[in-house]
């Protein structure tokens, strides 16, 4: 068994999660950079932590958590604002793609909102601690 499959799923998928968004930070930088909005985007730090937190990196795991609480702070805070507008504006890599309704930009703040939960409670999990705890040995 190789050392990444012997790690936790829910690690590894968090773990894929912040690759994703890292991902997603630098192809944002790309395309505002080519309509001439430039950038900079912490989000590529993701794509660190992604190899940090399968190393089973304290120091990573510290950043993710500090991330995840950003997100748990920014979340709500952002559609309880989104519910003060009629509409929102859904962008792909900074370029506007459509307006929703309200309620949806609301849905979409949710699901993000309890993925971030989810994360917090993978990452504090006794277990997944435990094999972090190694690493400050």
């Amino acid at each position: 068994m190789s050392p990444l499959a012997a790690l936790p799923r829910d690690l590894r998928i968090v773990a894929l999660l912040f690759l994703l968004g890292g991902i997603n930070s630098v192809l944002t930088m790309i395309v505002g950079a080519m309509t001439n909005h430039i950038s900079l985007d912490f989000g590529v730090l993701g794509i660190l932590a992604y190899f940090g937190l399968l190393r089973l990196s304290w120091g990573w795991r510290v950043y993710a958590l500090v991330a995840i609480w950003f997100e748990i702070v920014f979340f709500p805070v952002v559609g309880i604002v989104v519910l003060t507008t009629n509409h929102c504006t859904f962008n792909l890599f900074t370029v506007p793609v459509a307006q929703i309704p309200a309620p949806v930009g609301v849905m979409f703040f949710l699901f993000f909102f309890l993925l971030a939960l989810w994360q917090l409670k993978v990452l504090t999990r006794h277990e997944v601690w435990a094999l972090f705890q190694r690493d400050r040995a």
